[in-house]
């Protein structure tokens, strides 16, 4: 919390928000949901590992997904099976969704995992034996996410 207070806030009221990766569920997510409980005051607290934020004029939000909470094993990054690559839950994506038909705004999907990869396979192993570029659990949720209302854009960082 000292860095956040001493670079970022400096004094300030500045929210801050964050998302769980991979290395963050690695222990079960005791870290992170620590950290979620205690980084902002009220009424800036983060009450979920996903969030939604909205411009004060209703022009832009920016959907946060939980893309973590199922890539908590180091060692299912190797496995070539349909259970190695991340989702998010149901009710997540429905929340998310419900964020999405009730703003006339544009929308800005921010994860940890990306959609698909050009450089390694992050789906099932296809039917020659090498994994897929698209993980089609996330396809699945864009594709719900994009007929609930306008996507401008997808960040993802790893």
């Amino acid at each position: 919390m000292e860095p956040i207070e001493q670079v970022f806030r400096q004094g300030a009221t500045r929210p801050v928000y964050t998302l769980p990766g991979n290395h963050d569920i690695y222990c079960g997510g005791v870290g992170f949901y620590d950290l979620i409980s205690k980084l902002n005051p009220a009424p800036f607290t983060q009450p979920a590992s996903f969030f939604c934020l909205r411009a004060e004029n209703e022009k832009w939000q920016f959907l946060a997904m939980d893309t973590g909470q199922h890539d908590r094993s180091p060692y299912s990054v190797a496995v070539a099976a349909a259970d190695a690559t991340t989702r998010i839950e149901d009710d997540e994506l429905e929340w998310l969704c419900d964020r999405m038909r009730e703003f006339t705004g544009k929308t800005i999907l921010l994860s940890h995992h990306q959609l698909f990869s050009a450089y390694s396979g992050i789906g099932p192993e296809g039917k020659y034996g090498s994994r897929d570029a698209v993980n089609p659990n996330l396809l699945k949720a864009f594709r719900e996410l994009t007929s609930a209302g306008d996507v401008s854009a997808w960040f993802w960082g790893a």
